[in-house]
């Protein structure tokens, strides 16, 4: 990869760390931004063609891979043209993404979220099941550990924790599910979490922000426990995301809840398990 730094690569990473994005979806930007340099040998971003975009994409074997850089490169020159104002139009606009098969994704059914939390039992189990909720609810991992106490507001006898996004947009306000508000009261009255000053909502026992390693530690450890070894943590958000849409079959709210840009992503979810089918086929029959 090349070793020079340029400057507009690394002025849209730097966005993309005030939006608090993860480290692994920053380093994929990264990474397919400097490939596309490398592959044209060229320092000069603000002048790459669609020609040039598509004789690179042309290189990659996989599909998935080929999608996944499109959508890099599209958010990248969409961010270099209509907010750095540096050139007129996003070269990568009118290529098409390649149609790739998906598998729906794996998900706790209905019946076994309450199971799941239920089975959570260990040394910090209050916090632990609130942390589960709040996953539960629809949050990525790093929102889990960037999230404070102040960010939850009442409005109207129901509870909303607020989400930062990036500079310039509106936050992402996530209703609380009432189990997860409870949880999260539960896991305050803990002593160690009242005699803490630190803002954070999710502490250590030495009153440390949870770091995100230890969210993902702790979560799949109980998965597993839960005989779900091949989840990961970040199913629970898909399990949220499924299970709303089953029941609301509204796509643009879950979106919102999720905090999806486009509704394209919020679209692998809106497959049915058997038992929604069926209510829904049946219904007021």
């Amino acid at each position: 990869m090349n070793k020079v730094k340029n400057i507009w690569i690394e002025k849209f990473l730097d966005e993309l760390k005030f939006q608090h994005k993860s480290k692994n979806t920053i380093n994929t930007y990264r990474k397919n931004l400097y490939y596309l340099l490398n592959f044209l040998q060229t320092d000069n971003i603000l002048n790459v063609t669609k020609q040039q975009i598509k004789s690179y994409l042309a290189t990659c074997e996989a599909d998935n891979t080929f999608n996944q850089r499109l959508t890099s490169y599209n958010v990248f020159f969409n961010w270099l043209c209509d907010e750095e104002k540096q050139i007129s139009d996003n070269p990568a606009r009118t290529i098409k993404h390649v149609r790739v098969r998906t598998k729906d994704p794996k998900y706790l059914k209905k019946n076994e979220i309450d199971t799941f939390v239920e089975s959570i039992d260990g040394k910090y189990t209050t916090r632990d099941i609130a942390m589960a909720r709040v996953m539960l609810n629809g949050l990525r991992r790093t929102e889990v550990q960037n999230a404070n106490i102040k960010d939850i507001e009442e409005v109207n006898g129901n509870y909303i924790l607020v989400v930062p996004m990036g500079k310039g947009e509106k936050p992402r306000r996530v209703v609380l599910y009432p189990e997860t508000f409870e949880a999260i009261q539960n896991y305050l009255k803990e002593d160690y979490r009242q005699y803490s000053k630190n803002e954070a909502l999710f502490i250590t026992q030495d009153g440390e922000r949870l770091s995100g390693n230890a969210i993902y530690k702790q979560t799949k450890k109980y998965l597993s426990k839960f005989g779900k070894e091949d989840l990961s943590p970040h199913k629970l958000r898909h399990t949220f995301a499924t299970e709303l849409y089953n029941r609301t079959g509204d796509i643009r709210v879950t979106q919102e809840q999720l905090g999806h840009i486009s509704a394209n992503t919020t679209m692998i979810y809106t497959h049915f398990d058997d038992e929604s089918r069926i209510d829904k086929v049946l219904k007021n029959k």
